[in-house]
């Protein structure tokens, strides 16, 4: 005997037990009342999935009466908003309100018709559950930056944030769209206490400016991003003579036509 029954949750997506009855009652008195009781439920079930506001099942119970009895879940996360990453999204499970530790019951994630199922779940399989998910990391927005020619910019603080992953555990990608400007391996970081700080080296005697792109990715393979402008100024280098070797001459004679090589980034010798 197999019964379908619907919950529906606050974002209209469905949950569908498919309930397989085994029953072995042998009075047949005992039989009619057991299947009346199991249609009034699933009557109850489809009258509040067309008539009352949904149900939340982030957590749901599937109590059966006896250890012969088997199930099977099937839940449609189409329009779920918490539900990014199909790969993350799982269904944990436990025996009871006393077991403090929630286990991936392993369903089956179908990415062609958005759903998560499970089937053949059984009285020793626990009768708890709740939908997990998860979170996408986040990371405020940045003010833009500037710094001097030839002058490192350190500590720029940056604190993204994630619901199931440490800041400083996720995974950052640092780069710069102006590579003549801020190469790559010239922006260096650090972490302590859950923020980021940023330092950034100018290629030598250049200006302008770039855009900083950080990447962070959680344990979860979720990523957020952030960008920044960063302008580097430019500044007045002093002029730079070139080594004159000492000169020799002898007495009364004019010493002439002696080199001397300057010098200036920004004028022309």
């Amino acid at each position: 005997m197999v019964f379908l029954v619907f919950f529906i949750d606050f974002n209209y997506s469905f949950l569908a037990f498919y309930i397989k009855q085994t029953i072995y009652i042998v009075i047949y008195r005992k039989i009619i009342l057991f299947f009346i009781d199991q249609m009034k439920i699933l009557f109850f079930r489809l009258l509040r999935l067309f008539t009352s506001t949904p149900l939340d099942i982030s957590y749901f119970g599937v109590f059966t009466e006896d250890d012969h009895q088997s199930y099977s879940i099937i839940y449609n996360y189409l329009t779920h908003p918490m539900i990014i990453a199909e790969i993350s999204f799982k269904l944990g499970h436990r025996a009871n309100a006393t077991d403090y530790t929630w286990t991936d019951i392993n369903g089956i994630v179908t990415i062609e018709n958005d759903t998560l199922s499970k089937s053949e779940v059984d009285y020793y399989t626990g009768a708890e559950f709740v939908l997990g998910f998860n979170y996408p990391p986040e990371i405020r927005p940045i003010e833009s930056q500037s710094t001097l020619e030839d002058t490192t910019i350190y500590s720029i603080a940056i604190t993204p944030t994630d619901m199931e992953t440490a800041a400083c555990d996720m995974v950052i990608t640092l780069t710069s769209s102006n590579t003549a400007l801020i190469s790559d391996d010239n922006i260096s970081y650090s972490c302590a206490s859950g923020v980021y700080y940023l330092s950034l080296t100018p290629t030598t005697n250049q200006f302008g400016t770039t855009t900083i792109t950080m990447v962070v990715l959680d344990t979860g393979y979720l990523t957020a991003s952030t960008s920044f402008a960063l302008t580097v100024v430019s500044v007045n280098d002093t002029p730079v003579f070139e080594p004159i070797e000492n000169q020799i001459t002898p007495e009364d004679t004019a010493i002439q036509s002696i080199a001397v090589t300057v010098t200036d980034i920004e004028t022309a010798s």
